[in-house]
């Protein structure tokens, strides 16, 4: 049995905004580029760490894939489930935690696409194109085995949250 405890950060577009908006601000922007990328920042100095850029999908496991994200829509998690309808996928683009399941009858293989919610600041009720958005703290812990994965959604409650394992974690 191996086990890894590798973590992989998949960059969202507000990470890739700071990034770009450092490259194109000019020398001053440029000089402050390592206190605020993202990238540098939460790569330094972990093993077991791999920075997953915008627009690069990762397959965890033959039928699991994470990606940003395909589609924000209210009902992103379906989307996603009937755009790669043969495996899993963990998205991050939405903001807003749901998953969505379905078996296939050709397969007799459950397929779950999840969404997880989302790291930055919170803003309930976020307007994009007059459509609220109801935005969740939260994340999402992938279990893969050599046969099989199950995936968790840990949602942030007032600054909590409890893992999969039951332990309570403070999350800041």
């Amino acid at each position: 049995q191996r086990y890894t405890k590798t973590t992989y950060f998949q960059e969202g577009n507000h990470d890739a905004h700071i990034e770009r908006w450092a490259a194109n601000h000019g020398q001053g922007a440029v000089s402050i580029f390592s206190l605020i990328s993202p990238r540098i920042n939460l790569s330094k100095g972990r093993k077991d760490f791999v920075y997953i850029r915008q627009g690069e999908n990762i397959q965890l496991h033959p039928k699991l894939i994470c990606t940003h994200g395909w589609s924000y829509s209210i009902h992103c998690a379906a989307v996603h489930r009937r755009k790669s309808p043969l495996q899993s996928v963990i998205l991050n683009h939405a903001h807003r935690m749901q998953s969505d399941t379905l078996t296939y009858p050709a397969m007799d293989m459950p397929t779950t696409d999840m969404c997880a919610g989302c790291l930055c600041k919170r803003q309930p009720m976020y307007k994009h194109d007059g459509n609220p958005t109801g935005w969740t703290h939260g994340f999402w812990v992938a279990y893969v085995g050599s046969k099989d994965f199950t995936m968790y959604a840990v949602p942030i409650n007032k600054g909590r949250a409890i893992l999969p394992s039951g332990k309570e974690i403070k999350v800041v």
